[in-house]
């Protein structure tokens, strides 16, 4: 049921049991990492998913010092386009004995990339073998790799863990894009902001994205008992942002890389931004849609399943608090960002996990 778009959503009661889980799809680094560590903060263990076990392992020491209650945090290595890194997931599953009621498909980004060491590199190594690139000049077979990943991978993980979360009533949240205010008509539907900014060099990203945004809407079709929602972050200072920026320039239109950059630079220049600042344009820090994304895992309603949304949009404002924006480092948000100017909902909103 969509509301008129001078309303906004409100969380649905929770009733959960002790010994909740979420899988977390990208969870060693970036956004992911954040989710992560918002779950486990508010007593729902994880499953954390990367291809990196270093980066796992990385994250092992910080995930039990945010722990609380009865949360514990179950690594896994798995590479989510092969048929052995679902049943990795499946099997850390049955491992925790917990109930699986959040799935977050955060993996994925505008290039397949590897790691090495402390490096970011593009798994394609020639220029020419690049999904950041024009229509035109892109490869296929990045194409493919980039889709197996961001699309594919996404189906997969949905259909395996369908028989579970229509039993337990779960959410799905699929990290993806969507309009921004300045590009929201006024007669657009609540969670209607599919997303149609373009950038030059990104076509496969963006359609990626495209079918994220209607699988989501088709599955919260199908499955009226799991609330699906498409979340966008917005810009981040991540390595997908620092990716796009080393290797942009000469794919992308000078205006268009000229204005992601100066992200960066209103961030430098703004600091912890005021009620006056504009939010739109600067990068977010991770942890800020991330505290958005878990409280929207842990109490949408159906009401609002199928609707694609940006994470600070005006529709979703009783999920966040915009005296949080502009924290420099996750910690000071977390210090000053859910203090006593936070909105909270009823008690029993929680429940006890």
């Amino acid at each position: 049921m969509w509301m008129s778009n001078t309303e906004s959503f409100t969380p649905a009661p929770t009733s959960y049991g002790r010994g909740c889980i979420a899988i977390v799809t990208g969870a060693s680094r970036g956004l992911g990492r954040e989710i992560t560590l918002e779950f486990l903060r508010r007593r729902v263990s994880v499953i954390g998913v990367s291809r990196t076990a270093t980066d796992l392992n990385n994250l092992v020491g910080r995930a039990l010092s945010e722990a609380q209650g009865n949360a514990h945090f179950f690594p896994c290595v798995a590479d989510i386009t092969t048929e052995q890194g679902i049943w990795a997931i499946e099997a850390t599953l049955a491992h925790s004995g917990k109930v699986l009621i959040a799935l977050i498909n955060n993996a994925g980004g505008v290039e397949p990339l590897e790691r090495d060491g402390d490096e970011i590199i593009p798994t394609f190594d020639e220029p020419e073998n690049r999904a950041l690139a024009s229509i035109e000049n892109a490869s296929m077979d990045a194409w493919h790799a980039l889709f197996d990943i961001n699309v594919f991978a996404v189906v997969k993980l949905v259909q395996r863990f369908i028989p579970i979360m229509r039993l337990t009533k779960g959410h799905i949240i699929n990290i993806t894009m969507a309009k921004r205010d300045e590009e929201y008509s006024v007669t657009s539907k609540i969670g209607d902001r599919t997303n149609t900014q373009t950038y030059h060099g990104w076509s496969a990203y963006l359609v990626s994205k495209g079918a994220i945004n209607m699988l989501t809407k088709t599955l919260a079709h199908e499955e009226p008992n799991i609330v699906t929602l498409g979340i966008s972050p917005g810009f981040m200072n991540t390595d997908m942002y620092k990716y796009v920026m080393e290797n942009g320039n000469d794919v992308m239109k000078k205006k268009e890389y000229k204005k992601l950059k100066k992200l960066q630079k209103n961030n430098e220049e703004l600091g912890n931004i005021s009620e006056n600042n504009s939010v739109q344009h600067r990068l977010f820090h991770p942890s800020e849609p991330a505290y958005v994304i878990v409280r929207l895992a842990l109490e949408s309603s159906t009401e609002m399943s199928g609707g694609i949304f940006t994470w600070d949009a005006p529709e979703l404002k009783y999920f966040y608090n915009q005296h949080n924006y502009g924290m420099a480092d996750d910690s000071d948000f977390r210090n000053k960002g859910h203090g006593e100017e936070t909105i909270l909902p009823p008690e029993n909103l929680f429940g006890s996990y």
